[in-house]
């Protein structure tokens, strides 16, 4: 049974840990999202999952919005998406918490494979936004976050943080909740993209000199507290086998330097979408929201045949799972790869020039600028063009030509 909305309802409806629905019991599919934070918002539900702001409570009154919900609802009964229509919002847009939590959130986790890092990212800069309705935000109220920023990250770093809250209300705008975007006039900040680092022969012999010992050490650890258990009684955990990994560092860190992958992609593997037999991994869906397929080298393929092996009795879809839960992927590694790189004594060399440093290589290799594109999933071949200048043979013959004209 439902409880009918009204003002007298309202006043009874205290939030909880969690957010909670309270449902009309005359008009179905009218409903009050009551969030932890104490704000609440008439919502109208309608085909099977669709759901819609139609105003916040204590701005909109129960009456208004039961007649908002009504004409919403007939257009859905009848065919038409409510969310495609020209309805105003202005007086009723949602606070920018609601929005990302029910709308944006559910939405860019499912269709970007970096979703869940976007929202991390949007909560960790933007929470003091988060009591303002999408329609508040002003271009200057970000502009003064972003100047802010300067002084503790590079350009680069702060447009992707922007980036991540633009395509928020970008997102919002097509979803017609809000009529402009706040953010179309914020311009990104320049920078030179033209940086490639990359390892030189003494620094890789360094990484993985540092990557064996972390990886003796923490054998060593498991061992002598299987030997602590055991003198103890205990039932001891299975020792590691002689060609294990202690844990998910070392065979990531291969992987990516051997398949150029982003860190998104990386976290985001598949078992289902390893086939060792062709030496091939598919990534279904990538920054550019484009798959392709990346052949795997022999230290590649080695080191995801070893961890899954490894792994296989885990009850989960990710190559890298998340330590915690099994069910979700990783996201970070930003303590571990701090400890290698300060155990390697890597100077101003970071977690995505494991990348450039694939790319490099290749070039470097004399391996064409169209085979590094593809296999680092670039859409447009200027961004490849950064590591044209590695091949500086190939530019010395192709001059070269002219001395026979």
């Amino acid at each position: 049974m439902g409880n009918y909305i009204s003002a007298t309802l309202i006043k009874t409806l205290k939030p909880k840990d969690k957010h909670y629905d309270v449902r009309d019991k005359s008009l179905k599919g009218f409903l009050i999202r009551v969030n932890p934070s104490g704000n609440m918002s008439y919502v109208i539900q309608y085909w099977r999952s669709k759901r819609m702001h139609i105003g916040k409570v204590g701005v909109l009154k129960p009456e208004k919005a039961r007649e908002k919900a009504t004409q919403l609802l007939g257009l859905a009964a009848s065919g038409e998406d409510p969310k495609n229509t020209k309805y105003n919002y202005r007086d009723t847009s949602p606070t920018i918490k609601e929005f990302l939590e029910q709308d944006y959130q559910p939405w860019v986790e499912a269709h970007n494979v970096a979703g869940d890092e976007a929202v991390k990212t949007i909560k960790r800069h933007f929470s003091g936004f988060f009591d303002k309705s999408l329609d508040q935000i002003k271009l200057q109220d970000v502009e003064r976050l972003r100047t802010k920023l300067i002084a503790e990250q590079k350009p680069n770093s702060i447009n992707r943080v922007i980036s991540d809250f633009r395509s928020l209300f970008s997102k919002a705008l097509e979803w017609d909740v809000i009529k402009k975007h706040p953010l179309s006039d914020l311009k990104t900040l320049k920078y030179d993209d033209t940086r490639v680092r990359y390892l030189t022969s003494a620094e890789k012999k360094s990484l993985m000199s540092a990557l064996e010992t972390r990886e003796a050490k923490r054998k060593q650890g498991r061992k002598n507290h299987i030997k602590w258990q055991l003198d103890r009684g205990y039932k001891a955990v299975s020792a590691f086998k002689g060609e294990e990994f202690s844990d998910h560092m070392k065979p990531m860190i291969l992987i990516a330097l051997n398949t150029g992958l982003r860190r998104s992609e990386l976290f985001a593997i598949e078992r289902v979408n390893i086939n060792l037999k062709d030496k091939m991994l598919f990534v279904p869906e990538t920054k550019n929201f484009k798959s392709r397929y990346v052949p795997l080298n022999k230290t590649a393929s080695k080191a995801m045949e070893i961890w899954m092996r490894q792994t296989e009795h885990l009850d989960t879809p990710y190559l890298f799972p998340s330590p915690s839960n099994v069910k979700k992927r990783i996201t970070d590694v930003k303590t571990a790869w701090k400890n290698i790189k300060a155990a390697a004594k890597l100077v101003d060399f970071h977690w995505h020039d494991l990348r450039h440093d694939f790319a490099s290589k290749l070039v470097m290799a004399g391996v064409d600028l169209y085979t590094v594109q593809r296999l680092l999933g670039h859409q447009d071949i200027k961004m490849t063009m950064k590591y044209a200048h590695l091949a500086p043979d190939h530019m010395k013959s192709s001059v070269g030509k002219l001395d026979l004209l």
